[in-house]
């Protein structure tokens, strides 16, 4: 039997172990930061992460799936040193970030630092170059050791400056497992379904506004801040024989703005008050009209009117109110 649990009380915890779950968990490498850059001055060389206010987190994998979590824990950049170019045929090199197993781990050095280590594999000149084999990379950092390549530097025949426009991103993304932590009936056309997500997951505060509502008040357009919440509903009145009716409406919620509100006769029943907007099931004709008066943000008074006179019946309508919370 082999369970256990790692780096607990002084107990022994091999490299494998340590972070197993984590690499279990995710597939990729990169988690943030560690850009590769032109240095300055520019040069053969070439900066590694040690951006402010960003961190540089990655996580370098070997051959038997152990994971070694890689961070940069000073504000400062690594820097790397570009080999001298080829003067007849330009190369691409490989920016590689590896953990070094040939240097004895030590309590002496916190978080391993002799152990990890940055460096620029150069590929080989050529009319139409390609980037280093992974043969090529263990040549140079060891053929033990595991690495994760971030970047690759066009190095043009000649050339004495590396610069931005050289410099390709290959930091590989770390995204959750399919089929671990996230399962795959989770996901329709790489966006997760509504029947997996659980109530009040997503809420108005989520949802970019202005993504998904333009308003334009009198022609001109406004911008959109806030939660945007739709509210709709129904409600009835009893015909009294008048040519016009007063019908308060009030909203569930209150808004902060509203930008819309939309009422509509659905039509009358006889007999007692309706409980479902399926039983205004009698037209009422011609010569009607609904509007708002004045809306405010709890509510507005809809004003029926008709040119003949609304009779002994329950009429109703819906309305839909549009606006932020």
């Amino acid at each position: 039997m082999a369970l256990g649990f790692p780096n607990s009380n002084g107990g022994r915890t091999t490299d494998s172990a340590l972070f197993h779950a984590l690499g279990n968990a995710f597939v990729g490498s990169w988690i943030s930061g560690f850009r590769v850059r032109q240095a300055s001055p520019v040069g053969m060389n070439v900066l590694i992460g040690g951006e402010n206010g960003i961190p540089d987190d990655l996580l370098v994998r070997d051959a038997m799936s152990a994971t070694f979590p890689v961070s940069n824990l000073s504000t400062q950049p690594v820097q790397a040193s570009v080999t001298t170019a080829n003067s007849a045929n330009p190369r691409i090199d490989a920016v590689v970030i590896y953990i070094d197993t040939n240097v004895a781990a030590s309590q002496a050095v916190a978080n391993n630092e002799n152990r990890t280590k940055a460096v620029v594999v150069p590929g080989t000149p050529a009319t139409n170059p390609s980037a280093p084999t992974p043969s090529q990379i263990k040549a140079k950092i060891g053929a033990s050791n595991p690495y994760e390549v971030i970047a690759e530097i066009r190095v043009n025949a000649g050339t004495t400056t590396i610069l931005d426009s050289v410099i390709t991103d290959r930091r590989n993304p770390a995204t959750l497992a399919d089929g671990r932590i996230n399962r795959a009936e989770m996901f329709k056309n790489g966006v997760i379904g509504s029947d997996a997500l659980g109530n009040d997951i997503v809420l108005p505060r989520h949802l970019n506004s202005p993504s998904l509502l333009a308003f334009s008040a009198d022609g001109v357009s406004q911008s959109v801040t806030g939660n945007i919440l739709v509210q709709t509903g129904w409600v009835q009145f009893w015909g009294n024989s008048t040519k016009r009716q007063p019908v308060p409406v009030v909203f569930p919620k209150q808004f902060k703005q509203v930008f819309s509100m939309s009422p509509t006769l659905i039509g009358y029943k006889t007999g007692g008050k309706a409980t479902s907007i399926s039983e205004f099931n009698q037209v009422i004709g011609s010569g009607l009209n609904i509007e708002s008066g004045v809306v405010t943000n709890t509510g507005t008074t809809l004003n029926a009117s008709t040119t003949g006179i609304f009779g002994g019946a329950w009429h109703g309508i819906s309305w839909v109110a549009i606006g932020i919370i």
